[in-house]
């Protein structure tokens, strides 16, 4: 149909499963874990946009926007630090993506329908091209 589904980050929740691995341990895609899953705090829907955003930022520059050399090291990044800004990555990004993911990944959006609301009908289009793009030419993979 044409259409991109996300169907996991990293860990999906069981249904009347109340523990999946032994107290204290980490459980999901850490670089995809948003700062109260770090600090093992509730979660909510902020939590899911947090990793989306981290997931639009990768798929634009082709690296987490969160890194470290072992898992401490990405979650204090996570909790620490803010990402690189996509420019320096790429320089064809619209100016409102930057921003949508600053708020995704640091100011946070209640809700995702509020994502796009930075960008003008201009960006949106210059968006939807980037992402068509992405599709076709996805950006080198930072394999660390």
């Amino acid at each position: 149909s044409g259409k991109a589904i996300v169907v996991d980050f990293g860990l999906a929740k069981l249904r009347n499963v109340t523990k999946v691995t032994k107290s204290g341990a980490t459980v999901g895609t850490i670089v995809y874990m948003s700062p109260e899953q770090v600090r093992g705090e509730e979660v909510d829907a902020r939590s899911d946009i947090f990793s989306l955003g981290c997931v639009f930022y990768e798929m634009i520059t082709g690296c987490s926007p969160f890194a470290g050399d072992h898992d401490a090291a990405v979650m204090y990044s996570i909790t620490n630090e803010d990402p690189s800004r996509i420019v320096k990555y790429r320089s064809d990004v619209p100016d409102g993506v930057q921003k949508i993911i600053d708020q995704a990944t640091q100011a946070r959006f209640q809700a995702a329908t509020l994502a796009l609301e930075p960008l003008s009908s201009k960006q949106r289009n210059q968006l939807d091209g980037l992402l068509k793009r992405l599709l076709l030419e996805p950006p080198p993979v930072d394999v660390d």
